[in-house]
């Protein structure tokens, strides 16, 4: 196994989850965490049809703030991870759906 991703932590409503995911260090920077949060983003918005998607990650691991960048995440900067102060919160939303259906934006 060299890395996972999921969506856990849902809220009681089942409209916002967070998601989680490590990657071994030899195998970061191949795309290959950028093209699975595509598809578990994907996943979670499409299938589960969920509002919000969440991700929690340290202030200063770059390689992930870089991901989430990329993949449309916006810093909360309101929001506190009161179990890790060194954390930072980011979120995306569900994607605006037009008449062929959702973007493919994520």
């Amino acid at each position: 196994m060299i890395g996972s991703i999921c969506l856990w932590n849902f809220s009681k409503d089942k409209k916002t989850a967070e998601i989680g995911y490590d990657l071994n260090p030899k195998y970061q920077k191949t795309g290959i965490m950028d093209e699975s949060m595509k598809e578990v983003l994907n996943f979670g918005f499409q299938i589960l049809n969920l509002e919000k998607i969440e991700a929690f990650t340290h202030k200063k691991n770059e390689s992930s703030i870089s991901l989430l960048i990329k993949n449309n995440f916006i810093l909360n900067e309101n929001k506190i991870d009161q179990n890790n102060l060194e954390n930072i919160i980011f979120e995306i939303y569900r994607p605006v759906a037009n008449k062929s259906g959702y973007r493919n934006s994520i």
